[in-house]
């Protein structure tokens, strides 16, 4: 299973333990958004396992207060440690007070099981319906 799996799974559970156990001490990620809430988005990038960690907190609090499930997640291994997943997931979404769907395309790197790199595009969300 690739690295960003493990990653996103452990995500998921709320594991911080195994999500340190697959990325690289100089972790280098980015969230960025295609014309999601006109909320701001730019604390969502980090270099480092400090600023990472600073990163999940922030959006453990502000964003996945009540976590998130996976939906579906497809990763794709395009050649030397690259890999392109689709993922979706849902989640309460505290600046709507509902549930969304969220889908995202990540571009992420490995070395050695472990992601270095991590670039995400998050589309907007879409309620879900009841």
């Amino acid at each position: 299973m690739p690295a960003i799996d493990n990653l996103l799974r452990a995500f998921e559970r709320g594991d911080l333990e195994s999500m340190d156990a697959v990325t690289t001490d100089d972790f280098d990620l980015r969230i960025e958004h295609y014309r999601g809430d006109d909320v701001d988005v730019s604390w969502q990038r980090c270099l480092g396992r400090a600023e990472f960690h600073a990163v999940l907190q922030r959006l453990a609090s502000e964003v996945f207060e009540g976590g998130t499930r996976i939906l579906s997640l497809d990763t794709q291994e395009l050649g030397n440690g690259w890999t392109l997943s689709s993922f979706r997931q849902q989640f309460l979404y505290p600046v709507r007070n509902r549930e969304v769907i969220g889908q995202t395309w990540i571009l992420a790197h490995e070395s050695d099981g472990r992601v270095d790199y991590f670039r995400e595009i998050a589309t907007p969300v879409e309620n879900v319906l009841a």
